[in-house]
Parts: C-alpha cells; sequence; structure tokens
C-alpha cells in the first residue's frame, strides 16, 4: 500500500507540464499538453480529495482514471515520488517514509508510524541497518545509500 502521506508532498512539488509530457510522449508544443496541463491545474481540489480517498492509487492513475489525462506512453505506471527525485524536484528524504515499528526503547507500537527519511535520527538508520545486516537482509538500494550518506555526515 503506498503512504497517503506523500500526497501533499507530491502535489506541492510536481510540475504538472513536465510530469505530463515526460510521461505521455506529448511533444512540449502540443496543444494538448497544453489543454491537459491547465484542466489539471482546474481540478486540484477535486484530484487531491479523490487522491487521498484512493492513496493507493499512482498519480497517473489516477489522472487517467478520471478523464483528466489520457492513458499514453508511461503516465499508469509511473511512480510519482520517484519520479520527483529522479527529475530532482526534491531528494529522496523529502518524500520517501520509513514505517517505524518500535519505539526508541524497543518497545513494540500499537500500529507502525511513518515517518519522513528527512526525520530519522541517525541512531534510528544505525538500528536499522544493524537489524537488516542481523537478519541477513539488505536495505533497498535506494534507502541504503541515503542510510550510508546520513551515517557519514
Amino acid at each position: 500500500m503506498r503512504n497517503e502521506k506523500r500526497i501533499p508532498i507530491v502535489l506541492e512539488k510536481i510540475s504538472w507540464f513536465n510530469f505530463i509530457q515526460n510521461n505521455t510522449g506529448l511533444g512540449k508544443m502540443s496543444s494538448e499538453l497544453s489543454g491537459i496541463v491547465n484542466n489539471i491545474k482546474n481540478n486540484l481540489d477535486t484530484i487531491k480529495k479523490e487522491w487521498l480517498e484512493n492513496p493507493d492509487l499512482r498519480l497517473g492513475q489516477l489522472l487517467i482514471n478520471n478523464g483528466l489525462a489520457p492513458d499514453l506512453g508511461s503516465l499508469w505506471n509511473v511512480e510519482e515520488d520517484d519520479w520527483l527525485i529522479s527529475e530532482d524536484y526534491c531528494n529522496i528524504e523529502d518524500v520517501k517514509f520509513w514505517g517505524r515499528n518500535y519505539d526508541k526503547d524497543m518497545n513494540r507500537l500499537s500500529q507502525t508510524e511513518f515517518v519522513l527519511l528527512k526525520d530519522l535520527t541517525t541512531d534510528h538508520i544505525k538500528a536499522i541497518i544493524k537489524f537488516f545486516a542481523d537478519q541477513g537482509k539488505i536495505v533497498n538500494q535506494q534507502y541504503g545509500e541515503y542510510f550510508n550518506k546520513r551515517i557519514l555526515e
């Protein structure tokens, strides 16, 4: 399940023109592209409401399902948070979350708390790395690179 906390972050940081153009293949000078972007901008409240009600949808899926964008290119499948990172609209720590199941004293929490990577303490990151190493598992590469960078700071 995708984290709904990403939704306001994505909506704040996204360049609609670039997102639609990059993921549909429509030409930059296309009147169709301009029309789609204007339609999206005119429906932002509806998009936010619908997306918060269906947070597991990718943004492209939501736009296509609501008739706001055509089902072209990679729009249906693109992970909007990964796209923001790859296109330098934000860094991984600004839009990706880590699920925390234990407090700092290793007491099990009643439910998972999701924390932006930038809000994890260095001690927590070290504990995550140790936990994965003790289990003989590897942290996701993207997260692992970020964790190693944080530890070296």
